[in-house]
Order: structure tokens, then sequence, then C-alpha cells
């Protein structure tokens, strides 16, 4: 114990309580509402201190909820355990959240129990009930240990960690910026790419490639054991293949038709796109002779020059734009087969300029790929400093 500090249960020095969520279909709780109602989307937008809200209840909505005073910490304990915040207005909040209401200004400082907040991710997944998604109950955290030094010293620490953390955050910020511009750049040169030129001809994309559309298999066909490998919409990621365990114990002489091999092209139908770009992967070494459903669509090429061209447009953001004019977006954003055989394609009719164009772009993702590396590196460290911060003050 370090000196002149002392160690009590949160529920102590804090009132505990749950936020909540008045009906949303009653619109007289929620239209033209001016009172703030908190969710984690406002930590995403505007980061640890909290000044406002995205979503307001009206006086008939807010006397159904809770209203926590200013300089309430938000701690969330379902879901994304381990989110915290300040609010700097009075507030309600969704029931994620637990308020802790420091009942004693005197004795602990709002920022110095916001930073303490900050070291409990990982012990608060400890403690949660893992039934679907994480909880962690309002007794369970009442009964967390929160140091407690004299309030001068806490604020000696709020300063110190006010000042590492804001070079920190400016370290954090300047790699976001040049991960982005990296990102950026290499969309240019996609684009550029792609932008037709004398000698070229446009051609649908089932022209140039076989087009398998999966199979609606039935639910008791996907087992955990089988020896025959199912790719679905959820092994399909943006620009990434995602590996899981799911096999089937179907024979694979009856669905011949429905197969996916290794290095084929395979796009999701459904949810087709996602903020990052088009969902859309290579097929792995490992997922060779593997089975399609219906919400996947796999697209073959022969010529390796020609498939690695195609790969690198449906990468390109610019094509977005050909499948959100296509989707079915009536309840979620679904592209039908037929439109995306119908994808058309400008390509060059000479082999030898494609073969460029595909060196020059798979060289110029290679260096792109290192940069995007070294800065996501960077963030990842620098989230890890402020954690070494944080131990070096707590622990």
């Amino acid at each position: 114990m370090k000196e002149g500090w002392k160690y009590v249960k949160l529920g102590e020095v804090c009132d505990v309580n749950a936020g909540s969520t008045p009906l949303k279909s009653k619109k007289e709780y929620w239209d033209n509402g001016t009172i703030p109602w908190f969710t984690i989307d406002d930590i995403r937008e505007q980061g640890r201190i909290i000044h406002k809200t995205n979503k307001h209840l009206t006086k008939e909505g807010a006397s159904k909820t809770r209203i926590f005073p200013v300089d309430t910490v938000l701690l969330c304990c379902t879901a994304s355990v381990g989110e915290y915040a300040l609010t700097k207005i009075e507030t309600a909040s969704n029931q994620q959240f637990n308020g802790l209401v420091i009942k004693d200004k005197e004795q602990i400082c709002p920022c110095f129990l916001l930073y303490y907040c900050a070291t409990l991710k990982e012990h608060l997944l400890q403690l949660s009930g893992k039934t679907t998604i994480d909880f962690v109950s309002g007794m369970k955290v009442k009964n967390l240990t929160v140091p407690i030094p004299p309030l001068s010293e806490q604020q000696q620490i709020v300063s110190f960690l006010d000042s590492e953390f804001a070079k920190i955050d400016a370290m954090k910020a300047n790699a976001e910026l040049a991960l982005q511009n990296a990102k950026d750049l290499f969309q240019a040169s996609l684009k550029e790419m792609m932008t037709p030129k004398e000698g070229w001809e446009e051609k649908k994309l089932s022209e140039i490639a076989t087009i398998i559309n999966g199979y609606a298999f039935p639910s008791t066909s996907f087992k955990n054991h089988g020896d025959c490998k199912i790719i679905k919409i959820t092994n399909v990621g943006v620009g990434e293949f995602i590996k899981d365990k799911t096999f089937t114990n179907v024979s694979p002489k009856e669905y011949n038709d429905f197969f996916a091999y290794s290095n084929d092209i395979v796009i999701a139908l459904t949810r087709t796109v996602i903020s990052d770009g088009l969902k859309c992967a290579i097929v792995p070494e490992d997922y060779n002779e593997s089975l399609i459903n219906q919400r996947v669509a796999a697209i073959r090429i022969k010529n390796n020059t020609v498939r690695k061209y195609v790969y690198m447009i449906l990468c390109a953001k610019s094509t977005i734009s050909y499948v959100l004019n296509h989707v079915n977006t009536l309840m979620q954003p679904n592209l039908s087969i037929n439109d995306l055989r119908n994808m058309p394609i400008s390509l060059p009719k000479d082999e030898l300029t494609l073969n460029n164009l595909v060196y020059v772009q798979e060289s110029t993702r290679k260096d792109i790929e290192v940069l995007q590396a070294n800065y996501t590196r960077i963030i990842s460290e620098c989230d890890a400093l402020k954690q070494a911060l944080l131990r070096q003050v707590f622990e």
C-alpha cells in the first residue's frame, strides 16, 4: 500500500446506478427532446469527456429513467465492457452504463476516478457473467476496490496523466492521419489504374470469369464435425478471408457446382458494402474445395494476371458506387448474382499492358502495406503506453 493512500470499496465513495432506455416506441419520450441521453456512440465521437449527446429525451421520457449529475463517471458494464467517460452535463444513459456519482468531491476527484476506471477493463471482463454477452452486475461494481490518495496527490496525478496522455494522443493522431493518407494513396493509384485508356475494352464480369452462386444448405447440414468446409458470409471480410471451424457432413459429390477453390475470389451477396469497402476476399489454400452457401458468390478466373486485376478493381472504393446502385436495400444491402455477373470491367486488350499494370499496383500495395503496418504498430503502442502509465500510478 502506498503511503498516505487508503483502499475502499467503490460503493463507499460513489452511488452506483445503471441507466435505462425509455420505450423507443413511445414517440412522446423522444420526439423533439432536449434532455441529453448518453450512449457509447458519444464516446466514439467525442472521447472520454462528454459535453453533449447525439440523442435526447423529452421531459416525459426523462421521467422514466435516471438523470446523472455533472461529473458522473459512466462505466460500461455490458457488451463493450470497460468503456468509460466523464460527463460535464446532466444526462440520462442507456442500460449499458453504470453511473458512478461521487458522494464527496473533497474525498475523491472526478478526473482521478475517471483515470482509475481506465484500468478496469480486464478486471471487469474477469468478473463478467459470460452468458451470451459480457455483463458485470452493479453489486460487483460497488465491490471494486478503489485507491484513495490525499486529494492534493490526486490532483497532481491527474495533472501528470493529462499532460502525458495529451502527448500520446498527438502521436496517435499523427499516426492515424498518416495511415489514412497511405490508404488514400493506394485508392488513388487504383482509381488511376481503372481509368479506361486508348486500347481498352469493357466487358461484363461474367465474360472474363465463371461466377458460382452458393447453395442454400439445410441448417442440419452445418456441424462442427465432418470433413468439408463451408464458406459463409462471416468468412468474407473487406480484403480479408476470416477463417473459422465450421464444417458440414454433406457429401461433396452432391454439390459439385457449389465448390470454391483456393485463389478464387469470394464476395458477400448480403451486406456487400460496409464502411471500409466491399466485402470480398481470396480463398486461402486450406479452404480449397470448400462449399459456399447462398449468401456468397465465388469468382473463378483461370488467368492469374486477370484474376489479380479483377480483385484489385473489387478492392477499389470507386467500385462501391456500382454496387450501391444495384443493391436491394429494402431490408439490407444485398447484391444479386445477376448484377454481379453484369458488373462492367474495363481492361487493356494488350496482355503486356495488363501485366505491367498489375505489377506496378502489386508493388505499390506492398509498399503501402509496410507503411500501414508501421502506423498501426505506432497506434497500438500509444494505447499500450497509456496503460503502462496507468499501471505506474495505480499499482
